[in-house]
């Protein structure tokens, strides 16, 4: 055996001996070091999973989805839809396109024997659909099934779901289009593809010719956008150039080249971009991300912290061991390559633990984010280096320190276990717990402020009423939706009930409306509903009046066997909002004529202005005007009789003459969906904070336990002196209260300024008060005392006797 291998040896056997030696604390390091690596493990798996979005198509860093950003009095806005037909003059005028594609992704019932399946999801769309995205095929061809004109694709599952386990290409079923040129539709399957990718930002069950949804062919309209328009490019260098040309496009197709500009946005950029209006996708915020990546990175930090507060905490126990190492020829070199081992030892106990940490809670973990996180050891090449990354951030940072501290102290001092490094090493191991603390207090700020954001979007008037309101799903009932509302109100626990195409929270029609002084175009939601919208949601009508039934020009109604009636403009009753009124400029509003949609409408009244969607967004001006013709039922039912009413409905449905299947939704229930990404957050946040707060924790426990050991004497010199109990335990958790203290003053700037940050996202959000701050840092407080004043308190118990005779 060579010198190197009989030191390295060596160097094992001490590692392993003083790790056996003190198993109190190679536990405490050994269980911080895997939760902490455990956790860097799991965000490291989301945050790959996130940013693998939309990566499984063909060359996906060709393909770009165009969006129109529109310049007006407020700014410049985006939207994710644009004109009907713009991808056929994209195709036609650049050459660097290689296919150009536009779809509608919406609900319908399919039919089939019998048996219906609503809130089906649906793409209509054109035979480039399938070359612009790649989706594998198991029969058929994909890119030549949507040429027909009543052909479709389905997926694997949803073709099970319908057809069983029988081969579904060949076969026909009904799809219930309900558009203004095709009520319904029997199609029939082309092809069969495989379900979409979880990792896709929009999904569906079917695609189907857009010829079933609306005319193949026309003229772009540059005041009406409804379809999603992606390409495909030859090549990335394309892009430049179609930028350049997009604005004469612009001109060319009808818009105003100063107002409306078409933007390319990379296909893989779609899921982590900033939510842009009617962009119904997958979608999460980049920010989290960001955030999640920094918490992991504290935890880490936190756990390496820990393993430094331990090993500086036993600095005078091991003294004269290295001192005498140093007496007889130990270099600074050797010294360090010696607690460098003893790291890695650590870090290689570490990682099976963790691992299994991993294993078990990646499931728990991915349900709570609403992902499915899969782990692949073998070809996950990702997360296996992400995992060597950890273990040798741990060793180096965790390990190079001590182990430099201990060989740059003089080995005379060592000896006689003095020396200016004891004073370093308590200034090192008190600005450690500092740090470790001041983390887990900013994160307990953060899920407080968290916390009472969400509670406000619970607690705020939302100009109109969401608790106890039933929804029911009435696509398909036509006419008949008529019957089954007069059918609810027969029910003695139900209010009201109203036919409407308004849903707060959801995706609502805009419209472009004229400023009646010449002062440009504004944008407004577009509501359709019957005459008992504002009784059902109790809206407040501030002035004017309600549409009344009686009343031709309120319930006159523009459609005709599905088509609009132009014969029936001139006179069309609507309702405004506070912000229309207002940013029209409409003073008296009533009685006011404005066009909008080719139609010329009357205020006959204005009403609150309403959160149509989540507290992110600013209320926009709002028309709503009446309509037989609805999405949805909407009851309103008194307080606990959920039930009945449901049973009540379900009943009455039955009773109709269709197949579609009873859908519903409690309102309360939707609108907290809208703080779903919050509510995530703040959970992982908890969750992380908790971590913070145990593995500070088990550093301050294992310090706690070395100072009281170092001061056993002078315990028990005080209590043969006269000294109480309590004021042992107050001399001993003095300097732990005042740590605790400072980490809140250093805490709370940071914790402040994030929290500022995360708020600006919400139009409508909380002041910042100091009482969470307080409640944080008390929290903490308390946390360290009990950790360090039961300690304390065996301390001041123990036989003074046996403390005067300590070594």
């Amino acid at each position: 055996m060579t010198s190197g291998h009989f030191m390295l040896s060596n160097y094992l056997k001490i590692a392993l001996r003083n790790l056996l030696r003190h198993r109190l604390f190679t536990t405490i390091n050994v269980v911080g070091l895997a939760l902490g690596a455990a956790c860097c493990a799991l965000i490291g798996l989301y945050i790959q999973h996130e940013l693998s979005y939309d990566r499984f198509h063909r060359a996906p860093e060709n393909v770009f989805r165009l969006m129109v950003e529109s310049t007006g009095e407020e700014g410049k806005s985006l939207k994710a839809i644009t004109p009907r037909f713009l991808s056929t003059a994209l195709a036609e005028s650049f050459p660097e396109i290689e296919h150009a594609t536009q779809f509608r992704l919406m609900n319908k019932t399919i039919a089939y024997q019998n048996k219906e399946y609503p809130e089906t999801r649906v793409i209509f769309s054109d035979p480039a659909f399938f070359e612009v995205f790649t989706f594998s095929s198991i029969q058929g061809d994909l890119s030549k099934a949507l040429a027909e004109p009543n052909s479709a694709v389905l997926t694997k599952s949803f073709a099970r779901k319908i057809f069983g386990e029988e081969n579904p290409v060949g076969k026909s079923f009904v799809v219930r289009v309900n558009s203004r040129t095709t009520p319904q539709a029997e199609v029939k399957v082309a092809a069969l593809m495989e379900d979409v990718p979880k990792n896709a930002h929009f999904k569906f069950d079917a695609a189907l010719p857009f010829s079933l949804f609306a005319p193949a062919t026309g003229t772009i309209t540059w005041n009406w956008f409804e379809m999603k328009t992606y390409v495909r490019l030859k090549s990335q260098i394309g892009r430049q150039s179609i930028e350049q040309k997009l604005p004469d496009l612009v001109q060319r197709t009808g818009g105003e080249r100063d107002k409306q500009k078409l933007v390319l946005q990379p296909l893989t950029d779609i899921h982590l971009a900033a939510a842009i209006p009617f962009d119904d996708v997958e979608q999460t915020n980049a920010r989290d991300l960001y955030v999640f990546a920094g918490i992991a990175l504290l935890v880490l930090v936190i756990a390496c912290i820990n393993y430094m507060v331990l090993v500086t905490a036993r600095y005078t126990q091991r003294l004269k061991e290295v001192g005498v190492r140093k007496i007889i020829g130990a270099t600074a070199p050797k010294l360090i390559l010696q607690f460098l081992i003893e790291t890695a030892l650590i870090a290689a106990l570490t990682l099976p633990l963790a691992l299994g940490i991993v294993e078990m809670a990646h499931r728990s973990f991915g349900g709570l984010l609403g992902k499915e996180l899969q782990i692949d050891y073998l070809s996950n090449q990702i997360f296996l280096w992400g995992n060597l990354f950890v273990l040798i951030f741990f060793t180096i940072v965790a390990g190079f320190y001590p182990a430099l501290f201990f060989s740059k102290i003089n080995a005379v001092a060592m000896l006689k276990g003095q020396g200016a490094g004891v004073r370093a090493s308590t200034r090192l191991r008190k600005s450690l717990v500092v740090t470790q603390f001041g983390v887990a207090i900013a994160l307990l700020v953060c899920v407080g402020t968290m916390f009472e954001q969400l509670r406000y979007t619970r607690t705020k008037d939302l100009g109109y009423r969401h608790d106890n309101l039933l929804v029911v799903k009435t696509a398909g009932l036509e006419k008949q939706a008529g019957v089954l509302k007069q059918a609810a109100l027969l029910h003695s626990a139900v209010n009201a009930a109203t036919l409407s195409s308004w849903l707060p929270g959801y995706l609502t029609s805009s419209t472009i409306m004229p400023h009646p002084h010449g002062e440009g175009m504004i944008e407004a939601e577009f509501v359709e509903a019957d005459c008992d919208l504002l009784k059902t949601f109790q809206i407040q009508l501030l002035e004017g009046r309600d549409f009344n039934y009686s009343s031709p020009n309120d319930t006159l109604n523009i459609y005709r066997n599905g088509k609009p009636d132009f014969s029936l403009l001139p006179r069309v009753s609507i309702l405004l909002n506070e912000t229309a009124v207002r940013e029209l400029g409409l003073e008296p509003p009533l009685g006011k004529e404005l066009n909008y949609s080719a139609l010329q409408g009357t205020v006959i009244g204005v009403v609150k202005d309403m959160h149509n969607r989540s507290l992110h967004h600013p209320i926009k001006p709002m028309v709503i005007q009446y309509s037989e013709y609805a999405e949805q039922l909407v009851v309103a039912y008194q307080p606990g009789q959920e039930a009945e009413v449901l049973a009540h409905l379900k009943t009455a449905w039955e009773k109709l003459a269709t197949k579609s299947e009873f859908t519903y939704l409690f309102l309360n229930d939707h609108l907290r969906q809208l703080y779903t990404a919050e509510e995530k957050l703040m959970q992982m946040t908890a969750w992380f904070a908790g971590l913070a707060i145990v593995l500070s924790c088990l550093g301050l426990f294992g310090m706690a336990v070395f100072s009281i050991e170092r001061r056993t004497k002078e315990i028990g010199i005080r209590k043969v002196l006269g000294a109480s109990v309590s004021g042992v335990v107050t001399m001993l958790s003095r300097d732990f209260v005042k740590l605790v203290l400072i980490a809140n003053l250093l805490a709370w700037p940071v914790a402040w300024y994030a929290m500022n940050k995360w708020l600006q996202d919400f139009a409508y959000r909380i002041e910042l008060g100091w009482l969470t701050f307080a409640l944080a840092g008390g929290v903490a407080l308390l946390i360290a005392l009990l950790t360090v004043s039961a300690q304390a308190i065996r301390a001041a118990l123990a036989n003074p006797a046996d403390a005067l005779r300590y070594e």
